[in-house]
């Protein structure tokens, strides 16, 4: 009895084994990839992307990659910005006894309860920084460890004075 119920469950296990297998290869399972849903179908955003960063003025910062309109990260894991949404980025530093300091830039992005840093090298940390700053007058915090206290009781707030920020307009 037990050969005939196994012999009849296994053809129904075996597809659903099959199926889930194959919805998990889906690149917008990926966290990445699936945050990008609230500009539209994932992979058309991610095709879009790929187009604006194959464009002659995007160019490659360090270990990231600009755009008119994105900021990616191909380096450790991806990650991927909207310049638009980016409030505020800063120069942060990480301190170890026994290790060189480590440098990075922290980016607070809107609609985000914490902040992300991006770690490197010292030489590319400022350069990283100009970039942005570039496109978008005024993302850059002097002091990232009083705007990053801030943040955390009044993101809307600063998330305001971001928007009111002017713009600067594209010339290509």
């Amino acid at each position: 009895l037990f050969v005939l119920v196994a012999g009849l469950a296994f053809p129904l296990v075996l597809v659903g084994t099959l199926t889930v297998a194959w919805s998990r290869t889906s690149a917008t399972r990926y966290a990445p990839i699936a945050r990008l849903k609230r500009y539209g179908d994932p992979l058309q955003v991610v095709q879009a992307i790929e187009l604006d960063l194959s464009s002659s003025v995007a160019a490659r910062v360090g270990p990231l990659w600009f755009s008119p309109t994105w900021m990616v990260s191909l380096d450790s894991g991806v990650r991927i910005y909207k310049l638009s949404e980016i409030v505020a980025a800063g120069y942060v530093t990480k301190a170890d006894t026994s290790k060189p300091a480590t440098h990075g830039v922290r980016l607070w992005t809107a609609g985000e309860d914490l902040s992300d840093t991006l770690w490197m090298s010292e030489k590319e940390t400022p350069a990283v920084l100009t970039e942005p700053d570039s496109k978008r007058p005024g993302i850059v915090t002097d002091d990232s460890q009083v705007f990053d206290k801030r943040w955390i009781p009044d993101r809307e707030g600063c998330e305001r004075e971001a928007s009111a920020r002017p713009s600067v307009k594209r010339t290509a």
